[in-house]
């Protein structure tokens, strides 16, 4: 499931993976919270566990995982669906789902997103 969460805060963001993604989501949080319209945090979770955390700031959406956590099958399938909702100008995240979601999930061929 992927819902929009203000419960944002920098002990959450402290428990994602560290890389380039956490750093974005990271540095988006510290410089605007959760209180501007062109800034949304999402989380992604699966059974009650959260699993990641996106951060969509003006068309761009950033998604990071939690430490010893992993997006299965059925959860790409709903990112799929929520970055062709969502119709972000760029989708960053970590490589080794990109050719997953972009392959499998994503169908319309004259829209790259990932």
């Amino acid at each position: 499931m992927i819902y929009e969460t203000k419960e944002i805060s920098s002990e959450l963001l402290s428990g994602l993976k560290p890389n380039n993604y956490t750093r974005r989501i990271k540095s988006h949080f510290a410089a605007y919270g959760t209180g501007y319209d062109f800034l949304h945090f999402y989380a992604v979770e699966e059974s009650g566990e959260k699993l990641g955390i996106i951060s969509v700031f003006n068309a761009s959406m950033m998604i990071s995982t939690f430490k010893d956590k992993r997006f299965d099958d059925k959860v790409l399938g709903e990112l799929a669906g929520f970055i062709l909702m969502n119709k972000p100008a760029a989708v960053e995240f970590e490589a080794e789902y990109s050719d997953t979601v972009s392959y499998t999930h994503l169908t319309l061929p004259t829209t790259p997103y990932v």
